[in-house]
């Protein structure tokens, strides 16, 4: 099946990253071949969380993964980090 190995280590990134940040969604972006935008190209998580991450991303939109791209290094949410009061009990995204 053609992309099918792509598939599996798409998915297994989500997972694996999820996981192990205790997330409630990751996504996987990649760069159109234009180098015009981000693109999606794996989503996962549970609802709501899912449905707040963007299919697409322009190159000058404020996204964590757009700034991680232009720096060439880790970028993170400019919201509260949501584990930062662990009572309330909410889930990190990735």
């Amino acid at each position: 099946m053609p992309g099918g190995e792509l598939t599996a280590v798409l998915c297994r990134a989500v997972h694996q990253t999820a996981h192990r940040l205790q997330a409630a969604a990751a996504a996987v972006y990649l760069l159109t071949p234009d180098g015009g935008e981000l693109r999606a190209a794996m989503i996962g998580g549970s609802p709501p969380s899912v449905f707040t991450l963007p299919g697409r991303m322009s190159l000058d939109s404020p996204y964590a993964s757009v700034r991680a791209l232009a720096s060439g290094g880790p970028a993170f949410l400019a919201d509260p980090d949501p584990l930062a009061d662990p009572q309330q009990g909410a889930l990190a995204y990735a």
